[in-house]
C-alpha cells in the first residue's frame, strides 16, 4: 500500500505598519477612560514584556468605543495571574463606564486565557471598566486586543448518518446525513447548509438534512459548512469518510475444468485476492492562519500539527511515501527564515536554513511599507498580504528557495494599496530542501 503524507504549514508574516495604543494598567493610566476600537490592553510592563505587571497594585481604567453604543471586546491571549497568597490577584471586569456596572466577573489564574470578552447587548454605551488587584505574594501577565462590535457566536457542526459498517457502503447506495441537532448559542439562527461530498457534488439547498449516492469506488470525505444570520460560520471542522467498494470480482476460481453430469466438484476461491485496500488521506486544514513575530532566532516561532488519521505506531517507511510539505506564506526577507519540521519522535530536517541564500527575496505578496514602529509582536496593526503556496517535495530537482533566489521579478499592489514594481520573489510552486527529507523516515504518522 502506497500512504501518501501531506503536512500542511501555515503561517503569515506580517509587517508593522503604525504605532498601537497601548493601554497599561498602571498608576498612569488608572481612573481614566479611553475611547478606542484598536490597540491592546496589558500589565503594567507593557506589552513588550508580555503582558507582566508588579505587585501590591490596584488600578481602575474604562475602556469605550470610537462611537458612543458600540460595543467593545477585549480578546484574551495572555492571562496567568498569581495565586500565591491569601487573596488571588484578580481581575473584574464590568458591562459598563464604571464600577457600578453589572459585574460581568472576577477572573484569576488563566481563567480568561484564549477568551474573548464583549459588553452585553443590554449595555448601552457600550464600554467595559476593568478593575486589577495584585497582592504582594507574585507576580504574572495579561494581555488582550481591543476592538469593536460584537464578536461571532460561531455555530457548530453536529453531524449523523446512516452508513453502516463504519462508513463502508456499496456503488449507488444511498446514504442519508442529518446535521438538525447542530448547535447555535447567542439569538443567532443557522440559515446556510452547505454539504460537500468529495466527489464533484455539493448541496446547498436541501438544509440540515440530506442524501447522497456514489457511482464510483472509492474513499470520500464529506464535509459540512453552516453559517448563521450573523455571517459567521462552523468553529469546528466536519470530515465524515466514507469507503465505496470497488465492482465485485471473483477471479480466479480454482476448480476441475472438466466435470461429469452430477458429479460433484469444489470451488476454492482465494478471498485475500479481492481485498481492497485503501490509501489515508489526512486532513489539510490544521488551523487558520498564524501571525509569528519577527523578532531573530533567539525567539522562534513553534507551532503543533496533529494527525489522527493514521493507524497507531504506523511510521513513514519510504521517502517517496511523502507527497510534499507545503506552507501558504508571505514574508519581506526570506533570508533572515529558518523553517525546520519535527517529528513526534524526535526525527527532524531544516527545510529551509537560517542565512541559506534569498537574502531580500520576498515571498507572497507581503505589505511592506514604511515602518514607524519595529514592534514584532503588535498583533493589531500588522496588516497581512497574500501567501503564495510552497511546498518542498522528495522528487524535485530545481533547486533550494536560495537556488532560485534572484531569478524572478515581479510588480504587485498590497492589500493597503501600496505599489511595488522589479520586486525579487520566488513564485510558488515545488522546491528542493535545503537538507535531505530522507531525514523523516521513520518519522511516527500521528
Amino acid at each position: 500500500m502506497i500512504k501518501k503524507v501531506y503536512f500542511l504549514f501555515i503561517f503569515l508574516c506580517f509587517k508593522q505598519a503604525t504605532i498601537a495604543q497601548e493601554i497599561l494598567m498602571d498608576s498612569l493610566n488608572n481612573g481614566n477612560t479611553f475611547s478606542t476600537c484598536s490597540g491592546v490592553l496589558s500589565g503594567s510592563e507593557g506589552p513588550f514584556s508580555g503582558g507582566d505587571y508588579l505587585n501590591d497594585q490596584d488600578y481602575t481604567i474604562t475602556i469605550c468605543a470610537d462611537s458612543f453604543g458600540t460595543p467593545v471586546t477585549l480578546d484574551f491571549s495572555v492571562f496567568d495571574l498569581n495565586t500565591i497568597g491569601a487573596i488571588d490577584d484578580y481581575l473584574a471586569i464590568y458591562d459598563g463606564s464604571n464600577i457600578g456596572a453589572n459585574l460581568l466577573g472576577t477572573f484569576t489564574n488563566n481563567q480568561l486565557n484564549g477568551t474573548t470578552i464583549s459588553a452585553t447587548n443590554g449595555n448601552t454605551d457600550g464600554c467595559l471598566t476593568l478593575n486589577f488587584v495584585s497582592n504582594n505574594f507574585g507576580e504574572g501577565s495579561f494581555f488582550a486586543a481591543i476592538s469593536c462590535g460584537i464578536p461571532c457566536e460561531r455555530p457548530i457542526a453536529i453531524v449523523t448518518h446512516d452508513a453502516p459498517n463504519l462508513g463502508k457502503i456499496c456503488i449507488d447506495q444511498t446514504v442519508h446525513f442529518d446535521a438538525s441537532t447542530s448547535i447555535q448559542t447567542g439569538g443567532f439562527t443557522i440559515d446556510q447548509y452547505d454539504w460537500d461530498f468529495d466527489d464533484g457534488s455539493v448541496d446547498s439547498t436541501s438544509g440540515d438534512s440530506t442524501a447522497h449516492a456514489y457511482s464510483q469506488p472509492g474513499q470520500y470525505k464529506v464535509s459540512l459548512k453552516l453559517k448563521n444570520n450573523d455571517g459567521c460560520v462552523n468553529s469546528n471542522s466536519i470530515d465524515l469518510i466514507l469507503l465505496v467498494s470497488t465492482f465485485p470480482s471473483f477471479n480466479p476460481i480454482s476448480a476441475d475444468s472438466t466435470i461429469c453430469v452430477g458429479e460433484v466438484i469444489d470451488l476454492i476461491a482465494f478471498p485475500n485476492n479481492y481485498e481492497v485496500t485503501y490509501s489515508n488521506i489526512p486532513g489539510l486544514e490544521v488551523g487558520p492562519p498564524n501571525f509569528f513575530g519577527d523578532c531573530g532566532p533567539d525567539d522562534p516561532f513553534e507551532t503543533i500539527l496533529t494527525f489522527e488519521d493514521f493507524d497507531i505506531g504506523q511510521t513513514l517507511e519510504n521517502i517517496a511515501d511523502l507527497e510534499s510539505i507545503c506552507i501558504n506564506m508571505e514574508h519581506t526577507y526570506s533570508g533572515d527564515l529558518s523553517i525546520e519540521l519535527e517529528c513526534p519522535d524526535g526525527n527532524s530536517v531544516t527545510l529551509k536554513e537560517y542565512g541559506g541564500g534569498g537574502g531580500s527575496m520576498l515571498l507572497g505578496e507581503p505589505t511592506d511599507f514604511d515602518i514607524v514602529n519595529d514592534d514584532c509582536y503588535d498583533l493589531v496593526n500588522n496588516f497581512p498580504g497574500v501567501g503564495y503556496d510552497y511546498c518542498w517535495t522528495p522528487t524535485m530537482n530545481n533547486g533550494t528557495w536560495g537556488d532560485n533566489s534572484g531569478i524572478y521579478f515581479y510588480s504587485y499592489v498590497d492589500l493597503q494599496g501600496n505599489s511595488y514594481t522589479d520586486q525579487i520573489y520566488l513564485p510558488a510552486g515545488n522546491y528542493e530542501s535545503d537538507y535531505p527529507l530522507e531525514a523523516l523516515v521513520g518519522c511516527h504518522l500521528n
